[in-house]
């Protein structure tokens, strides 16, 4: 079965330190869905209840990818907590169709100002009919905060959001982008571009198989 988008929403916010609740707006996932948390901030975070840390990008920042696949009984609802009252981003998604995490990792470019992400990209992925799921985590705008991004490369945007202040060194943004039905060939990750140069560029991926034709998802 071909892996589908089900919904997403973004979050923002700096009262972290105390847990920060999240409320998917669809409910509760099905059995089999797989929500997926790309998370950025100007602090740590520490890994939610029932998810799983995939990425793991930190030094300027702490940038993360976190996936759960749901089997029966989950909340409508993700408790996000960060080390300190930091600018914090989240953006779910939820996806059905899929089977396995297989893959990820990320590239880092600090205190570097540009308006791209630093050059990374999958390298062969394990299967046909996969998703890619592009993370952009960016932090520290010396001007106006990053916006209106353009994918290439066959991705498609999925979200943006920022939290903070223009000229702010704690400001956050979120760009994330994903391709459906991927294939073994190697995908470029750093296939966005944005208005306003950010200092710290994080770009994070991971990839997902999809469930065999005939499995309930």
């Amino acid at each position: 079965m071909a892996i589908a988008l089900v919904a997403s929403e973004t979050f923002g916010f700096a009262d972290g330190n105390g847990d920060h609740a999240c409320v998917f707006p669809t409910g509760a996932p099905a059995v089999d869905d797989l929500d997926v948390l790309c998370v950025n901030s100007n602090t740590v975070v520490t890994t939610p209840s029932g998810f799983s840390l995939r990425v793991n990008a930190t030094n300027s920042q702490g940038a993360y990818i976190y996936t759960r696949k749901a089997t029966g009984g989950e909340s409508d609802t993700v408790t996000v907590t960060t080390s300190g009252d930091h600018n914090t981003q989240v953006t779910w998604s939820r996806w059905s169709g899929t089977d396995t995490y297989s893959a990820g990792n990320f590239v880092r470019a600090d205190n570097s100002n540009n308006t791209v992400l630093p050059a990374t990209a999958t390298g062969a992925l394990a299967a046909t009919g996969m998703l890619v799921l592009a993370f952009g985590a960016l932090h520290n705008h010396d001007g106006a905060l990053a916006t209106a991004p353009l994918w290439s490369n066959g991705f498609a945007e999925l979200e943006t959001v920022t939290q903070g202040s223009a000229g702010s060194s704690s400001s956050v943004a979120g760009l994330t982008g994903y391709k459906l039905n991927a294939g073994t060939g190697s995908e470029t990750i750093d296939s966005v571009a944005w208005t306003n140069a950010v200092r710290n560029r994080y770009a994070l991926w991971i990839a997902v198989t999809a469930a065999s034709a005939g499995e309930p998802v």
